[in-house]
């Protein structure tokens, strides 16, 4: 009775920090996103669609550079990590050496397709621009593989909160920017970058401390193999899932221009703050079950099902009130942004769901069904953007959203049924869950 009352209790203790570390996670994503938000407000009035088309795509290079060549290191350091198979300090030393070597080969080949193609960006999109964003690329491979170390010792507080301090700054910055001086498209991606840099040399200053400054000649090379063989199969997913949630906004960008690019976020921008929220828990949940895989299909089933009852909750309001939003926050020129945003929010609902249920697969060492399912939606997207884009622009895009995010969820869902007993009612409905 009384080890029973026990075992209780750990369960609630460790059941509420897990709830504090997703709470406080998504505080600080939303943080994030209210901080994109504001940026593409302000950018949308002072430079229209154009220039938000510029600004979107300068955000979404480097973002898309670190989903191209991160080869899954940072979620091995959150595997390896979390279930006590490696110390952070060889993690800190090959991670640091690691960011710097992939970020200067992405750089590399932007720079090199770049002289090929020029318009590689889409039409309209500035050199100079270009400079300064691949400038960025170092920083944005290394937030995330040291926040990668931070989740991986469940220690969000530490990482969250200064992201939170380093938006707040941003946020200040970017006001006073434009309401005090008169600023171009530059000096907004110079701002970002020094807020980046910012941030990620004050997680360079507490991990160097706990594990002293990187040494290139201390590189453990039995610890890169096993994060390259773990890492390998983390990084195909997350770029096939990449591929499947961004080729899109790329080949708006090749197909129809910057401007339409520009319209399009608009929506994609409401879509990426209602994910927050699945991707907070995808964030705490991944380390939670690497820890204990005994508990993966339970914690699966009550986070996923949770978020859907949420969702939809996010897409009956945003129903009633996104076109007001919409027309609010951007103004009258981005009113063609609502119908898209109201065909994403289909696509929203199923990414939701789907950002937890991988999680399964990713703290179960990742078998190569789990990576090679992404294959028929990223055939299907490309095919319906490349044959509806031309005709049906911005529209075609979100349906074909739509269309990948449903087929992969349903492919994923019949995957898991071959690990664990589970029904689609109970990653849909919290009341199945209750026991």
């Amino acid at each position: 009775m009384i080890i029973t009352s026990i075992k209780n209790l750990k369960e609630r203790i460790y059941s509420s920090t897990t709830i504090v570390n997703v709470l406080l996670t998504f505080g600080a994503r939303i943080l994030k996103a209210i901080t994109i938000l504001v940026l593409m407000i302000l950018a949308a009035k002072y430079f229209g669609p154009d220039g938000k088309g510029i600004i979107t795509m300068a955000l979404f290079l480097p973002d898309f550079l670190y989903f191209m060549l991160h080869l899954g290191l940072g979620n091995a350091n959150i595997y390896f990590i979390s279930s006590n198979k490696e110390d952070e300090k060889i993690a800190f030393n090959n991670t640091f050496w690691q960011g710097l070597f992939l970020s200067f080969i992405s750089i590399t080949i932007i720079l090199v397709l770049k002289q090929i193609k020029p318009d590689i960006l889409g039409v309209g999109f500035p050199n100079e621009i270009l400079l300064w964003t691949l400038a960025i690329v170092p920083f944005s491979f290394l937030e995330t593989f040291f926040e990668n170390i931070f989740a991986g010792k469940q220690e969000f507080r530490i990482f969250n909160s200064i992201i939170i301090i380093d938006r707040i700054l941003l946020i200040i910055a970017m006001i006073v920017m434009f309401v005090e001086f008169k600023i171009n498209l530059l000096s907004i991606i110079i701002l970002v970058l020094v807020n980046l840099i910012v941030q990620v040399v004050t997680y360079f200053i507490i991990l160097a401390k706990r594990c002293g400054l990187p040494n290139i000649f201390n590189i453990n090379i039995s610890y890169f193999k096993k994060a390259i063989n773990f890492g390998m199969r983390s990084y195909l997913a997350c770029f096939l899932c990449y591929l499947v949630l961004r080729s899109d906004l790329y080949m708006l960008s090749i197909m129809k221009g910057v401007k339409e690019v520009g319209l399009y976020s608009v929506a994609t921008n409401f879509i990426d703050a209602m994910l927050l929220l699945s991707a907070s828990a995808s964030a705490v949940i991944f380390p939670l079950i690497s820890k204990d895989i005994s508990k993966s299909i339970y914690y699966i089933k009550k986070f996923t099902s949770w978020i859907s009852l949420i969702s939809l909750g996010i897409i009956l309001i945003t129903l009633i009130f996104g076109s007001v939003l919409v027309q609010f926050f951007f103004g009258n020129q981005f009113i063609s942004s609502v119908e898209p945003l109201f065909i994403l929010l289909i696509a929203m609902y199923f990414w939701s769901l789907l950002s937890i249920v991988t999680q399964f697969f990713a703290a179960n060492n990742y078998p190569w069904k789990a990576v090679l399912i992404w294959i028929p939606g990223i055939i299907l997207n490309i095919v319906i953007n490349y044959l509806w884009i031309p005709k049906y622009g911005m529209l075609a895009a979100a349906w074909s959203s739509v269309l990948t995010y449903s087929l992969t969820f349903f492919l994923h869902l019949i995957l898991l049924k071959k690990y664990q007993k589970v029904h689609l009612k109970e990653l849909l409905l919290p009341f199945y869950n209750l026991k």
